[in-house]
Parts: structure tokens; C-alpha cells; sequence
């Protein structure tokens, strides 16, 4: 006889619509709490102009700050250079060591700058106007500014300029007004400038500092969007850090920036096609280590926020593919244009003559 099999029932009752509902509503205001914790923490800090600034690494560390990799907090102390008893002490800078270069009084890690002359390697106008009119330049920081040429170039063109230095005697032979520049030795410890800005400039310095004080150079160029920085591969006075490219690339990325293959060579072409420009000197702004040895390296943390929302500059719109041009947008042809703020500094010749009779006391250009 067959036995007639009864089914158990079940322990669990059925989930009903209702239930499903409620741990539906349950989970997502249990997401939105969450989400609302973190707005109020990072994200609206984000965009506040007096609030903290949370960067990414940051955030991943549950909002602890990191000396290096971070935004520097509070305003730098300026820590100005011991000067030697006597210029000729055995500490003297390379001015002791030849006369070329500027140092009187300094000790032996600084000075390398061009005594009352122009160090023609790393002066290239045409690649600064690039900078300004291509990649949107508005800011910058010169980074081992020596007398202050560069820094007057931006300056004398309407740029946000200012620039720090280690050697007081290049201090005493400055270009630029007091208020644009700072006596700072990397040896003695960081300094940052109060605001981001879009560029760092450093050129002929990166050989001259130990890796040993990079820590106190790295918050300096924390500060800004884009870095422009250039490096030896040469012997030189003080010359204590000589590497490749691809070592600085490494180096550099180890603090969080990012190296841009694309920006190096722009600016490295723009040098070297204008190194047979004429200046006022008799020279040409040959420009050797700018089109040979320069780098160009993004900072997202700077580069992001809406106050450098402007840089890379240029026209963007087309009547085809890129290769046949770009123009700048038409709203008669139904295309929105960018706001005024995103347009470049406007530069003209005569911000060209002035500066060069600042810098040479004459100028090389005629005007048509």
C-alpha cells in the first residue's frame, strides 16, 4: 500500500509586499544618511573658498593630513640664508668659485645664477607667451628665481607673478619689486605661497638641492596646477642630484604628480624652434635647457579646483576633424562660448619692448 506523503510546512513565513517594502526604504535612507555624513565632511568643503580642502589621498585617510602629499596648512615662515662671515670663506658660493656666476656671501649650496647678466639656457619668451596664450598661465610661482627674469617676464605681461630664492646676493641684484618676491633657503626648511597658483616655473635648480631636502621643496610646488621644471645631466657648482629624465619622472610621481608627455613636448618645441630668436644682448634666447631637459608635470589636486577650471587654453571648435583647424566658437552658429575668465591674458609687443629694456637696458624688436 502506498504511503500518502503530506508536505511540512514551512517554518518561515512568505515575505510579503509590505515587509519588502519597508527594508526597501530602510536601505536607502541608511544610504543617504551616509551619503549626506560624507557631503557634509569632504565634498561641500570641497568647494567652499574658506573651508578646508580635502584632497583625495586625504579623504582616503579618513581626513588626516599629509605634510607632503597635501595642500601645506597655515602660512610658511620664510626662512631667509645664513650668510658667511667673510666672502672669502672656503662656504662661499659659486661666485668664490667663478665669476660668472652670483653668490657673494652666500654659502656654497646657492647662488649659480648669472652675475648682472642673463643666463640665455633658460630664458625663452616665446615659450612663455605659449604658456599664456595655449596652456591659460595666469599665476605663477618661480621656484629658484635667481635675479628675477623670468618672473619679470610674467609680471611685465599681466600674469600673477611672484618667485622665491635662496641667495641674498641674488636678493640684492633682484629685477622685481620687493612685495612679488621671497628669501627662502630649502635647506632650512618648506615655504609655500599663501595661494595656488597655475604654474610653477623652476628651471636649473632640481641638480642644486638634495634629495635629502626635497621634503621642504615638494610643499612649494604643492601649490600649483602645472610644474615646468627643468634638471642637469651635467657636473656642475653644487651640482649634487644629476639624473635622467625618466629618474625625475619617477621622483616627481613618487609625490603625487603626474608627468604629461603631451605638455613637455609642446613647450620643449616652442623653445627650440625660437632658440635662434635675437636678443638684445647680442645673443639668442637659446633656451638649451628648456627645449633639452624640461619637464611638465600635472598636479589634480590644484589642477581641479574651480579657480584653475581655465587652463588649457586655445580655440575649440571646428568646421571638421581637428587636423583642419580649430576656431574660436560662434553663437551665430548655434555654439555656447566660454565665459570671459577662461579667455587667455591678452599680450602684446609693447609688454615685449618693456621688458626687455627692463631686463637689457635696450630691446631687439621693432615694431611694424
Amino acid at each position: 500500500m502506498a504511503m500518502q506523503m503530506t508536505s511540512r510546512p514551512s517554518s518561515q513565513a512568505p515575505c510579503n509586499g509590505t515587509a519588502l517594502w519597508i527594508l526597501i526604504a530602510l536601505n536607502l535612507l541608511i544610504v543617504q544618511f551616509f551619503g549626506f555624513i560624507f557631503y557634509q565632511q569632504y565634498a561641500r568643503n570641497s568647494f567652499s573658498s574658506d573651508a578646508t580642502i580635502y584632497t583625495v589621498p586625504q579623504i582616503l585617510r579618513g581626513g588626516q593630513h599629509h605634510p607632503i602629499l597635501d595642500f601645506p596648512l597655515g602660512d610658511a615662515v620664510a626662512l631667509p640664508s645664513v650668510r658667511v662671515v667673510e666672502p672669502g670663506d672656503s662656504t662661499t658660493g659659486a661666485s668664490n668659485n667663478d665669476k660668472y656666476y652670483g653668490g657673494k656671501g652666500d654659502k656654497k649650496h646657492l647662488g649659480g645664477f648669472a652675475n648682472n647678466d642673463v643666463d640665455m639656457q633658460g630664458v625663452s619668451p616665446a615659450a612663455w607667451k605659449f604658456m599664456i596664450e595655449t596652456h591659460g598661465i595666469k599665476s605663477m610661482l618661480d621656484v629658484g628665481c635667481g635675479r628675477g627674469v623670468s618672473t619679470s617676464w610674467f609680471h611685465l605681461h599681466g600674469a600673477n607673478a611672484k618667485c622665491v630664492e635662496g641667495s641674498h646676493d641674488a636678493w640684492e641684484q633682484s629685477l622685481i619689486p620687493n612685495e612679488l618676491r621671497t628669501e627662502h633657503d630649502f635647506s632650512r626648511g618648506p615655504w609655500w605661497p599663501s595661494e595656488t597658483v597655475d604654474a610653477v616655473w623652476c628651471v636649473e635648480l632640481l641638480e642644486h638641492v638634495g634629495r635629502n631636502f626635497h621634503k621642504n621643496l615638494m610643499p612649494a610646488f604643492r601649490q600649483a596646477a602645472f610644474l615646468y621644471v627643468t634638471h642637469s645631466v651635467w657636473g656642475g657648482w653644487h651640482h649634487v642630484e644629476v639624473h635622467s629624465s625618466d629618474w625625475w619622472i619617477a621622483r616627481f610621481q613618487s609625490f603625487g604628480f603626474v608627468y604629461n608627455e603631451y605638455l613637455t613636448k609642446q613647450i620643449k618645441d616652442v623653445a627650440s624652434s625660437h632658440r635662434e630668436d635675437p636678443a638684445p644682448n647680442g645673443k639668442t634666447y637659446n633656451a638649451q635647457h628648456i627645449w633639452t631637459n624640461m619637464l611638465v608635470f600635472i598636479n589634480p589636486a590644484v589642477a581641479s579646483l574651480p579657480n584653475h577650471a581655465h587652463l588649457l587654453s586655445g580655440p575649440s571648435c571646428t568646421e571638421g576633424i581637428i587636423p583642419k583647424g580649430q576656431r574660436p566658437c560662434d553663437p551665430a552658429k548655434q555654439e555656447s562660448t566660454l565665459p570671459p575668465n577662461f579667455e587667455p591674458l591678452a599680450l602684446t609687443v609693447d609688454m615685449d619692448i618693456v621688458w626687455e629694456k627692463h631686463v637689457f637696458g635696450n630691446t631687439s624688436i621693432t615694431k611694424n
